[in-house]
This record gives C-alpha cells, structure tokens and sequence, in this order.
C-alpha cells in the first residue's frame, strides 16, 4: 500500500492508494503511529481508493481514534464508498468517526474543534 500524505492547515490528509485489509493495514498503522509520535493530532483519511475495510482496518482506525482523542485530536473520514459506509454503520463504527465528503470539510472541521477546546481551557 502507498499513502499520500498532505499537510493542509492543522491537519494531516492521508489518501490508501487501496483498500485497508490484514495484508496492507501495517502501513497504515505505521504511518499514523509515526504521525502521532511526532505530535501531529488531526488526521482525516481519504477513503477515495479503498472500497473493503477488513476487521483488521476497522480495529486500526478505532483504536488509533481513541488514542488521538485521549490527546484532544481525532481522526476523520472523507470520500467514503457505499460499501465501507454499509460497514460502518453495521459494526456501530459510524457513530465513531464523523464522515465528510471532501477533505477541505473535514481540516475545516478541526479548526471549529480547536476553538471550542480553546474555550473550555479558558473556563
């Protein structure tokens, strides 16, 4: 699997050039773990290419959520295909990640989050 990776405002774009199974998942992973390790917390994931999510994906991208949100970040998708929708909403995942159809929606969301974080520190 190739990741492109796009930097747009406070935000990181990553875009699978395919699916997200048990065999390419690994790159994934590592490319979110290095992210967050160096610091970075707003992460939107460009669903354009993938059409199946495995078990393997899905316990990845929760996990690494949770993780991000633990630190005031989170992740977001965008450009998702029926068929991983389908998926999201049947294993209950679609309540967990906020969905947009463009990648300029999702860093624009960020932004919003932040000042409401801004806020809640300054009370």
């Amino acid at each position: 699997m190739s990741i492109t990776e796009d930097h747009k405002q406070r935000a990181v774009v990553l875009t699978p050039d395919t699916s997200i199974t048990w065999r390419t998942q690994p790159e994934l992973k590592s490319a979110l773990d290095e992210l967050s390790s160096s610091g970075e917390k707003h992460i939107v994931i460009d669903l354009t290419n993938v059409r199946e999510i495995s078990g393997y994906g899905l316990g990845l991208l929760a996990s690494r959520c949770g993780r991000l949100r633990r630190q005031q970040g989170d992740i977001k998708l965008v450009n998702i295909s029926r068929s991983v929708k389908k998926l999201l909403r049947v294993t209950n995942l679609d309540a967990l990640f906020e969905q947009f159809d463009s990648a300029d929606g999702a860093v624009q969301s960020f932004t919003v989050m932040d000042r409401s974080i801004s806020q809640d520190e300054k009370e």
